[in-house]
């Protein structure tokens, strides 16, 4: 399979025309791409940072030759940072557990065991000075110190790769039952900021249920910073629906926003900006969440449910670069590129970008002139950039 890189010279409605730039990103008999699901660019747009879920692993091409640059696999080796962080296990009994390593699962016999910690990567981006960072699923196994009892355990963790994708710091993040970090995470340098998805762990008593959780650089609790709408939880919605926040920083204030919810929330301020001027709402659906979901059971399908998707969420300068994914259900859906302006929360102009509507995944350059976006396109991922300022041309 390979990749093609499409330098585009004019908007989007004439991306396949004759000025077209086509560049195949290097591929050989060990690197082939079959599950690419994300897209990074670096600081001065040299570098594309692919993450492909079928090899667990990372890739850094040049965006400017598609020289393949260097990768990183999320190997079984990294399994043992769990025994060497000097983090405890979830205890989710009485019994006193302790993380091992490889060396000693062979000295007792259980090498067998070494094949199931299957740890994988879940986000990748480039940090602010431009090192990799990975957010990565690890399992470990745990052992019964008062026995001889042995489980599988998983926990979240922050890589950091330099430049030349060696890993410079591995942070395991602790687990408790404040807040059960498992998925999805970023970092602002001191404080990493957790995205607690599928909180099952936590404890089920609790009346606010944590969304957002900050750590130290240490990976050690620091506190639950922000929660689910309390309708998730009047509805017994909880953690089915909207529990994966978009990020993105004004300084060192995170703000973010819920996919579904129609509004961005700063949190220093507590400063709310409703989506406007979008002709739909999921307000209505929200209302009827509840009972679908009992009826449906397990075929309960959250995005059949909601015609607008929040996707992306970008601070620059004092705006806001807001892509929506809006689907009316009897028509295609398409992708709405929106700015608002973050001090009044004015919506400033916006405009349909339908291409990016089955795109695997795209993103902003950091001096937000490109968007640069890929997409399997017969058995080939095409990677395209645009400038930003062609699709407000008519």
């Amino acid at each position: 399979m390979k990749i093609i890189l499409l330098t585009c010279l004019f908007s989007f409605t004439q991306l396949f025309g004759i000025n077209n730039q086509k560049i195949v990103l290097e591929e050989n008999d060990d690197i082939i791409l079959t599950g690419a699901i994300s897209i990074e660019i670096n600081m001065t747009s040299e570098k594309l940072l692919i993450m492909d879920r079928s090899s667990k692993s990372v890739y850094l091409y040049s965006a400017k030759t598609g020289k393949l640059i260097n990768s990183f696999n999320v190997g079984i080796f990294l399994s043992d940072s769990l025994a060497y962080s000097g983090k405890e296990p979830y205890t989710w009994d009485f019994k006193n557990w302790e993380y091992i390593d490889r060396i000693e699962l062979v000295e007792i016999g259980k090498e067998s065991l070494i094949k199931n910690l299957k740890n994988y990567i879940n986000v990748s981006y480039f940090n602010y000075n431009d090192d990799i960072m990975l957010g990565a699923v690890f399992y470990a196994v745990v052992k019964d110190m008062n026995g001889n009892e042995l489980q599988i355990d998983v926990s979240s963790g922050l890589i950091e790769l330099d430049k030349n994708m060696n890993i410079k710091n591995v942070t395991i993040i602790e687990n408790n039952r404040r807040a059960f970090a498992q998925k999805i995470m970023t970092d602002f340098k001191d404080i990493i900021y957790v995205k607690t998805v599928n909180n099952t762990k936590a404890d089920t008593t609790m009346i606010d249920l944590p969304s957002i959780s900050r750590y130290d650089k240490n990976g050690f609790f620091i506190d639950n910073y922000e929660f689910l709408p309390q309708f998730f939880t009047e509805q017994s919605i909880g953690y089915d629906v909207d529990s994966k926040p978009k990020f993105t920083f004004r300084g060192k204030e995170l703000i973010y926003a819920y996919q579904y919810t129609e509004k961005i929330i700063f949190t220093e301020t507590k400063k709310e900006i409703k989506l406007t001027d979008i002709g739909i709402s999921n307000k209505e659906k929200y209302a009827t969440l509840s009972s679908e979901k009992k009826k449906q059971g397990f075929k309960f399908a959250i995005w059949d449910h909601f015609p607008v998707k929040l996707n992306k969420l970008y601070y620059n300068n004092n705006e806001l670069y807001v892509f929506l994914r809006i689907k009316y259900f009897e028509k295609r859906s398409y992708e709405l590129l929106q700015i608002y302006d973050a001090s009044n929360g004015k919506l400033l102009k916006q405009t349909k970008v339908k291409a990016l509507s089955t795109y695997h995944s795209y993103t902003l350059s950091k001096d937000f002139k490109h968007i640069y976006s890929f997409d399997l396109e017969d058995e080939n991922y095409v990677v395209r950039k645009t400038k930003v300022e062609s699709l407000w041309e008519k």
